[in-house]
């Protein structure tokens, strides 16, 4: 839940989705993230969040902004997550990418 809610939260920043964002800060903190941690996905903060956390956002940020995940970075992944959590992270990333570009072209703020 953690890292899910840490990936809804890095796709709505990339893709300036403020409703979207501001939707899953509530179910971010249930998950465990301090508001420390999630204004360090809003900000870029990286120093703030674990290795676990950047590598995932590292991933995140692949996906949404050149669609095509480099070779290292998907290495680093799948050595990190067993086929089955990758499989889910790598859905959620598309599927919330899918959400604020929804909430955008129907400009829900």
């Amino acid at each position: 839940a953690r890292l899910r809610e840490l990936v809804i939260l890095r796709i709505a920043v990339l893709n300036d989705a403020p409703y979207e964002f501001e939707s899953h800060r509530e179910p971010a903190e249930a998950a465990g993230l301090s508001a420390t941690e999630i204004e360090a996905v809003r900000t870029g903060r990286a120093d703030i969040l674990t290795d676990t956390d950047n590598l995932v956002l590292a991933y995140t940020d692949a996906m949404t902004r050149e669609i095509k995940v480099a070779p290292k970075l998907y290495r680093c992944v799948a050595e990190a997550f067993d086929a089955g959590q990758l499989v889910d992270l790598t859905v959620t990333i598309g599927a919330y990418n899918m959400v604020s570009r929804v909430l955008n072209a129907l400009e829900i703020e």
